[in-house]
């Protein structure tokens, strides 16, 4: 297992470049299965697990939590959560103000069961909120009180990050050090939405992050499901809502040669399609959101395969 470098405030954090994630895929879990999985992940090397304030109405927290108790093991552990995200039944409002940030935070902390949280994200934007008010709550509720130790960007376009950063700087505060975005050999068709509205990988954002050298973590949103379904040709097997998502022409043949490349080099599409994030040009950590052991073992192989960023802009581009 590789390990990425993340510049906190106070002092580095060392991320295993593969994660696990537990938005959706682990709720058709039982509790001991899902742990199995937790220890899966360690066992490998890995040691970052990645959750939200809003992830199954918090249960995946206190999930995380109750199996860090239980295993004894919160020093060897990145935990990472997020907050300040609509709540489901009302996504129209949003919830960025500071009152939001300190009550997610809270809950989070001892939802989780821990002192401080490694990595914390401000999980949605509302690119009408001012990015200096964002930043000074960020410092006045989150860093200087210790309660976290680096805070990420997820769902951020680079031009709000960018001018977070720029303020951050001017008033000698800290600003975003890492970013999380959907960033997979498919992406979602984010055709019609603003600058500020796009928030998952595209060219602009690709050399944005590459030259500020910020480590970029992968949301996959269901995005290995298909590329393996296209892959094998069966894209019925597959919900329709990631069909929806993802079914352009030139995914389909971004999915096709990411197949080319898993048979020429021997492995399963979904290890070359952890490889991906990990091995292009960019500082990138592939979270994997997946309830399938088998899957999550070919995901954790990934990181052995010898995928050159010359690979990866050839899966990519063609």
């Amino acid at each position: 297992m590789e390990y990425l470098k993340i510049r906190a405030y106070n002092e580095d954090i060392h991320v295993s470049q593969l994660g696990f994630g537990t938005a959706n895929e682990i709720q058709r879990l039982s509790k001991e299965e899902l742990f199995a999985m937790f220890d899966q992940v360690q066992e490998t090397g890995g040691n970052l697990y990645d959750s939200a304030h809003d992830y199954l109405d918090g249960e995946s927290e206190r999930l995380l939590g109750e199996w860090i108790r239980l295993r004894n093991n919160r020093n060897h552990l990145v935990i990472s959560t997020k907050g300040c995200h609509p709540l489901m039944k009302t996504m129209h409002i949003n919830r960025l103000s500071a009152v939001d940030m300190e009550g997610d935070v809270n809950q989070s902390l001892t939802s989780l069961g821990v002192e401080v949280i490694d990595l914390y994200w401000i999980h949605r934007d509302d690119p009408s909120y001012p990015v200096e008010t964002v930043v000074d709550n960020i410092n006045r509720i989150l860093i200087r009180p210790g309660k976290v130790r680096a805070v990420g960007a997820c769902n951020w376009s680079i031009s709000r990050i960018a001018a977070a950063n720029e303020y951050a700087a001017k008033t000698g505060q800290a600003g975003f050090v890492m970013s999380q975005v959907q960033w997979s050999p498919v992406i979602k068709d984010q055709q019609g939405l603003s600058e500020v509205q796009a928030t998952s990988m595209n060219p602009k954002a690709y050399s944005w992050y590459r030259e500020k050298e910020m480590p970029v973590f992968s949301i996959n949103l269901g995005a290995h499901i298909y590329s393996k379904a296209v892959c094998e040709r069966n894209l019925d097997a597959i919900p329709p809502f990631f069909v929806k998502m993802y079914d352009t022409g030139e995914n389909r043949a971004r999915a096709g040669r990411l197949g080319e490349y898993a048979a020429k080099k021997g492995i399963s599409v979904v290890e070359a399609y952890h490889s991906f994030m990990i091995h292009s040009s960019l500082k990138g950590i592939a979270i994997v959101d997946t309830g399938e052991s088998l899957c999550l073992k070919e995901a954790l192989s990934s990181g052995a395969d010898d995928m050159t960023p010359d690979d990866a802009r050839w899966i990519f581009r063609g």
